[in-house]
């Protein structure tokens, strides 16, 4: 008995939040009541939506199908014939049935709630597009994605007053950002002159730190340390150039032979009308391109020797530059 007690409190519990869901479905706000009092439902009295309504196959007694769902869980007969009620011998609504509630006359819920009063009237069915597009009491979400649901009416004065993502502007550079992250950028932004900055002599050596403001004024007091800061990096970019210069020396002799013998083009005449790359190890064609070593018996490809010659140009280029 108490099992059964618990189980009848829930299902209550249940309808109660259906009612709480669906209070646009209240019996008030149609303009036949007698008419939409036939098509309540069963349960938690209610007219349900078009699309939602559900009948018993036995007596023809309209149900929400989510009432109908919470009801055959419990296992009672229908509240109206007495007949079994389950998910067999119940189905979606068609023909007359459907006809009626998508018919049925009606004027906005929402009129003479808290928010004010919406004028609208027209058929039940026709409800729901009356909602998501004109209505100005329904409560609509945040179009910046702050997860605020607001009245309709009052959604333009959120967006530009309340909610947290609305647009702000910097205080420096003008440019919006959400509201949020507003701080952030003035932080870091380019054009505030309280935003710490390291010296622009940092590369070569300064450590200091200081507000863009009064940075040109620690430029002007360490004028003489940043210019010994600079020789020393001047001369040590001068020691790093001059070893690129000797690793392009290197570069250089990978056109020739290991013993720093110039490979020249050659025509090879051998028994067969192939020969091994010593660099790229790969059988080549004699026709598509030798350069030989004739000394040393040395061999590259025209591939290879083309990819060295652009290397050491490259370099070459690079030193000028």
């Amino acid at each position: 008995i108490n099992a059964e007690y618990m189980g009848i409190l829930e299902m209550i519990e249940e309808v109660e939040e259906i009612k709480n869901q669906k209070e646009k479905l209240k019996l008030e706000a149609f303009e036949n009541k007698k008419t939409a009092e036939i098509c309540q439902c069963g349960i938690c009295k209610l007219v349900p939506f078009p699309t939602e309504a559900t009948e018993h196959r036995e007596c023809g007694k309209l149900f929400c199908s989510d009432c109908i769902g919470s009801w055959v869980a419990t296992s009672k007969p229908c509240m109206i014939c007495a007949k079994p009620l389950t998910v067999i011998n119940t189905r979606k609504i068609e023909g007359a049935h459907l006809s009626t509630l998508k018919l049925l006359a009606i004027h906005c819920p929402k009129s003479g709630t808290a928010g004010g009063a919406c004028l609208w009237k027209g058929e039940w069915g026709q409800l729901e597009t009356h909602y998501d597009t004109e209505c100005s009491l329904f409560c609509v979400k945040c179009t910046q994605a702050c997860g605020a649901e607001i009245m309709r009416k009052n959604l333009a004065h959120h967006l530009s007053e309340e909610c947290k993502n609305k647009p702000a502007q910097c205080t420096f550079c003008r440019q919006k950002q959400r509201a949020t992250l507003i701080s952030s950028h003035e932080s870091e932004c380019d054009l505030n002159p309280n935003r710490v900055v390291p010296c622009k002599y940092s590369e070569a050596g300064c450590t200091v730190k200081a507000q863009k403001k009064d940075m040109t004024i620690h430029e002007e007091e360490a004028k003489d340390a940043h210019i010994e800061m600079m020789t020393k990096y001047i001369e040590a970019l001068q020691i790093s150039l001059d070893e690129t210069k000797k690793k392009s020396e290197i570069w250089k002799k990978k056109t020739q032979c290991p013993h720093g013998h110039y490979l020249q083009p050659a025509n090879m005449t051998l028994p067969v009308n192939w020969f091994k790359c010593d660099l790229c190890m790969a059988n080549k064609s004699v026709s598509s391109g030798t350069f030989r070593c004739n000394i040393c018996d040395y061999d590259l490809c025209q591939k290879c020797h083309d990819s060295l010659q652009s290397i050491k140009s490259l370099i070459s280029q690079t030193l000028q530059q």
